[in-house]
């Protein structure tokens, strides 16, 4: 669904969605003197230190509105004080980090050994003045039996009612943006005090590093960036495309691995695809019927693109999409109501409209797919979005705002070879401008998720020591 995102799924969403899994759904409270207090289920720590910054919703705008930033720091567990913290910037755009099982994940992560932690809710998110954003009317929609030109008028509608409420609170949208994001993130750095910060971003996370490294360099001793996005992609085609270069991918590596004489996985995700468009799968999902379009399948089998599993997974997902449904379908299903209640749609679209929006975008939905054969339908959710929010606001940030600087800064970038997502190509355009930079494209399926011990033991040796050769030799790399 998203570019979403942190690292979040166990079973199905692996990648930008493991924390989502283990998340325990929670409503915001208003605005407590202790953000720790707020958070449930969170287990006290003396070493937790909550906080609120005080930010001007528009950065161009001298003794305007400000909004609040929530942030948390994860005291290392060394008895010295951390000098160069890490910073953890999470993907989406909208998704929080302030949730009781991502605190506890960082909580007991090998970085705090020696480095105290932070993590923050972005604007618009979670306890950082959140925007007004809809989960029950989204997850409704992708149950519905509708067409997708009904999907899109029903978003259309969607979109109208949150753009009059955030009218209502003076909010406006477009101060929502990646640039202003970096400012907060400035200013954040400022007030936390420490002489250097290592950044770290996933997905959507790693566009706000690069844009914070560019304009606050004096305060970055490293930067790491797993799964990297681009400025200058556009909300709907690159996700077609990186979509369709992993499927690709992914039949290429099924016709090495299976007889292509008994099985056929190309020709079954066809199959399966006008099956369903000449009749709607329905399942009956936690005592609820949950009606599967066209277009729906191609949005739960791009989602299932992000596991890390996925090469082996995707034909057994197939399997269920024509037998009536099964556990893998299930899990996807029950993933997007976990990831709604840690998630804001209203940020991610504000985002999206005001950075990843082509202004030469193509008008009519059908033309775009037009390019990708192997998205034969309209992509659910994604389409209806992309045309309902072209007129929710006018973009104010200028395009010299979304273009990376030529850095030098020691930074350590990690792609996936199948990531539906971030393709490896990304992961060149980083390095081009980044004098330097160690890039790693791993051999693997899905879309970024948390590093394992190896990972781990890789980025706190460069934290350590940016300038030494680094041992990759437990990774699993890909050689073109």
């Amino acid at each position: 669904m998203l570019n979403t995102e942190t690292g979040f799924g166990e079973k199905v969403l692996v990648g930008i969605l493991m924390l989502f899994f283990l998340a325990l759904p929670y409503t915001l409270k208003s605005m407590p003197v202790s953000i720790c207090d707020s958070i449930k289920n969170l287990v006290p720590d003396d070493n937790f230190k909550c906080g609120v910054l005080k930010v001007p919703e528009d950065h161009d705008l001298e003794n305007g509105k400000q909004i609040s930033i929530a942030y948390l720091i994860l005291q290392s567990h060394a008895n010295i004080a951390s000098q160069d913290p890490f910073v953890h910037l999470s993907g989406g755009p909208g998704l929080a980090q302030l949730f009781a099982s991502n605190i506890e994940y960082w909580s007991s992560h090998p970085v705090r050994e020696k480095r105290d932690i932070i993590l923050f809710d972005q604007r618009g998110i979670g306890f950082s003045s959140s925007l007004p954003t809809f989960r029950d009317e989204y997850l409704e929609i992708i149950a519905s039996d509708i067409t997708s030109m009904q999907e899109e008028l029903r978003v259309k509608e969607l979109l109208k009612d949150y753009k009059s409420q955030c009218d209502e609170k003076s909010i406006k949208l477009e101060n929502y943006n990646t640039y202003y994001n970096a400012k907060d993130v400035g200013l954040l750095m400022d007030k936390l005090g420490y002489q250097k910060y290592n950044v770290y971003g996933v997905s959507y996370g790693t566009v706000l590093g690069r844009l914070v490294q560019d304009l606050f360099s004096d305060y970055i001793k490293t930067a790491i960036y797993n799964s990297p996005k681009l400025f200058g992609e556009d909300m709907l085609t690159d996700r077609l495309k990186s979509y369709s270069n992993a499927l690709e991918l992914i039949f290429e590596y099924s016709e090495k691995e299976y007889n292509s004489d008994s099985f056929d996985l190309r020709k079954k995700y066809f199959e399966v695809l006008d099956s369903i468009n000449a009749k709607p799968l329905k399942i009956n999902h936690q005592g609820k019927d949950f009606f599967i379009n066209a277009h729906d399948a191609i949005y739960l089998l791009r989602r299932k693109l992000y596991a890390p599993d996925s090469r082996k997974t995707l034909p057994v997902l197939l399997e269920e999409l024509s037998n009536g449904g099964g556990p893998i379908l299930n899990e996807l299903i029950s993933g997007e109501s976990n990831l709604a209640s840690v998630f804001n749609y209203s940020m991610w679209l504000a985002v999206e409209r005001s950075d990843f929006f082509q202004k030469n975008a193509t008008v009519e939905a059908d033309k775009v797919h037009e390019s990708f054969p192997l998205v034969p339908f309209r992509m659910g959710f994604f389409s209806a979005m992309y045309y309902g929010v072209k007129d929710w606001f006018v973009p104010k940030i200028s395009e010299d705002k979304k273009e990376f600087k030529l850095s030098s800064i020691p930074t350590l970038i990690t792609v996936k070879r199948y990531d539906p997502i971030t393709p490896p190509k990304n992961g060149l355009i980083y390095k081009e401008k980044i004098l330097g930079a160690h890039l790693f494209i791993l051999d693997e399926s899905g879309h970024a998720g948390n590093y394992g011990p190896c990972e781990n033991e890789i980025i706190i040796n460069f934290m350590d020591n940016p300038q030494q050769r680094l041992n990759t030799t437990c990774l699993n790399l890909w050689e073109d």
